[in-house]
């Protein structure tokens, strides 16, 4: 009799190894998004910060 619940065991041993399987995958997708996503935001916090010292540039040696 013990040897009957082996196999049903073993069936969802592997179901919850594919399900952590698909869990991981989408753990790394979103960690990745998350990356692509700071280093957006870095990148536009770079221009924004070099057009403010531009004008700030352009205000101070403006004559007036």
């Amino acid at each position: 009799m013990e040897g009957a619940g082996l196999p049903a065991i073993q069936r969802e041993w592997q179901q919850m190894n594919e399900h952590m399987g698909r869990l991981r995958a989408e753990r790394d997708d979103a960690l990745a998004q998350r990356d692509e996503a700071r280093q957006w935001c870095r990148t536009m916090l770079i221009i924004i910060l070099l057009l403010a010292m531009a004008l700030g540039y352009v205000l101070a040696n403006a004559s007036v």
